[in-house]
């Protein structure tokens, strides 16, 4: 079956995400007196993303900042105190609130292949949200929203991906079979496990070159570490209007 339609995640594939999350990270564990460089919570925060994928999306934003700033300190050999969960959380607010004023940009690569690929796919958004308006203004400041046929999130829908019915809606939304539709995400447990419980093709875009242990239905039909791989794939290639 041909693919007619691509659904973009939004963060880590369109957007870069991962950079607010180091900052926010990063200021809270100078609040608690650890110190570390701004490198160093790159790395062990791909590790914690790489290893609990599925927990994280789960959490609210102060659950989330206090997950991270555990398991940090336990892969950096240090002892969480409970009295740092009152650091966590007004840090985390006022962290938050600073990064309300960053502005988040879309990777080099993005508009160039979403120009193409408009021209040969319906291409579509599907995102988990935390700030619906930081994930709008993104869409609308980076001239991206109106190459995209429709943008679907989970506030709106109040189903977070992996839930299948929030990728099953969406290929509804397409008047599509699942296996026409191909999905592109960043994150294993959540995009590429949801759209393979319905059957469609599985795009892992692995831009920090994670070396992940895939448990077989987290396992993507492809890996590409930028969307300009996306053009090398047989069922991407072979619709392109050369």
């Amino acid at each position: 079956m041909a693919i007619k339609a691509i659904v973009f995640d939004a963060g880590g594939v369109l957007r870069d995400y991962y950079t607010p999350i180091n900052l926010a990270n990063w200021e809270i564990l100078k609040k608690i007196g650890v110190k570390i460089s701004f490198e160093k919570i790159e790395k062990i925060d791909n590790e914690i993303e790489r290893e609990y994928g599925y927990q994280i999306v789960k959490k609210s934003r102060n659950k989330l900042a206090s997950f991270f700033i555990r398991h940090i300190l336990e892969k950096l050999d240090k002892k969480f105190d409970k009295k740092y969960e009152v650091i966590i959380n007004d840090t985390a607010k006022n962290t938050s609130k600073k990064l309300r004023h960053y502005k988040l940009k879309p990777f080099p690569d993005v508009l160039p292949a979403i120009k193409k690929l408009e021209k040969n796919f319906r291409i579509v958004t599907l995102s988990n949200v935390h700030d619906l308006h930081k994930h709008e203004e993104f869409l609308k400041n980076s001239g991206l929203f109106n190459h995209f046929e429709f943008h679907e999130n989970s506030i709106a829908l109040k189903i977070r991906k992996p839930d299948k019915r929030i990728f099953l809606h969406v290929v509804r939304r397409l008047k599509l079979k699942p296996n026409e539709v191909a999905i592109i995400g960043d994150t294993p447990s959540i995009d590429i496990f949801g759209g393979k419980r319905v059957g469609m093709l599985t795009i892992l875009i692995n831009r920090r070159k994670i070396k992940y242990k895939f448990k077989k239905e987290f396992q993507p039909d492809y890996e590409i570490y930028s969307l300009n791989d996306l053009f090398k794939i047989p069922q991407i290639k072979k619709q392109m209007i050369l």
